[in-house]
């Protein structure tokens, strides 16, 4: 009902209504997502500048591993036992993936842009222990097969994906193929604060995220976003308990 009368409030105004339907995912698919991210890759990234790429990612994967608000550091410690495999939804150019794979055994790197894959497999070719899987995450996920507890990272991923694809997604991490004691980090955005929408396509709520991913304990946590917000690592994290 409430979109209902958000549509109505734009009728009048054609280019105003087109934007929030867009808004509201009525056009959108998983192609979409996957094709913009493809071009952005294209444009920003020059394959020839591997070294400079490495170096900026390093650093920004320190950063938002460290980050007090991220509490990926805090989540590795508390779970020591998770060692042997981690799996990151939505690795685009692979610098979380590479850091990763310091950490874990293996590593398995989902990205569905080409672009991103490609470039991802470049400048991280050198690291053995990185599985590099050019699919969409919730069919990648079916492929995987899961021998001990694993670590499930995202990084302001699924906040651009639509909510059938984010259902599909959460169902697979949701499944009991995943081992009980697994842990998950996804900086995703959460609140419905009125300024989030300055800052990506969508956040779902707290009460969402629970209904579908009812295996896990999570806990959400990051700042009050505002208009000056520069790093947003609002996100949730936790283990699965069933």
């Amino acid at each position: 009902m409430n979109k209902l009368k958000k549509l109505i409030h734009y009728t009048f105004n054609p280019i105003d209504l087109f934007k929030r339907l867009n808004k509201l995912y009525i056009f959108q698919n998983k192609y979409d997502s996957s094709n913009i991210h493809n071009e952005r890759f294209k444009y920003f990234y020059d394959l020839n500048k591997f070294e400079e790429y490495k170096k900026g990612g390093n650093l920004l994967s320190v950063k938002r591993f460290n980050d007090k608000f991220c509490k990926n550091k805090y989540l590795l410690n508390s779970h020591q036992s998770v060692r042997r495999q981690a799996v990151e939804i939505g690795s685009g150019s692979g610098w979380m993936a590479n850091y990763l794979s310091n950490i874990f055994k293996k590593v398995i790197a989902i990205e569905p842009s080409n672009y991103g894959y490609k470039l991802s497999t470049q400048l991280f070719k050198d690291k053995k222990n990185i599985i590099w899987i050019n699919l969409f995450a919730e069919d990648a996920l079916k492929k995987i097969q899961y021998v001990d507890k694993t670590f499930f990272i995202t990084n302001h991923v699924l906040s651009h994906l639509n909510n059938n694809s984010v259902e599909k997604i959460c169902s697979e991490i949701n499944s009991k193929k995943v081992p009980v004691g697994s842990i998950l980090s996804f900086g995703e955005l959460w609140t419905k604060d009125k300024n989030i929408l300055k800052f990506t396509n969508t956040a779902r709520s707290i009460k969402w995220w629970k209904e579908n991913l009812n295996s896990w304990n999570l806990n959400f946590h990051g700042p009050k976003l505002n208009s000056e917000s520069k790093d947003i690592f609002k996100g949730f994290h936790g283990h699965k308990v069933i």
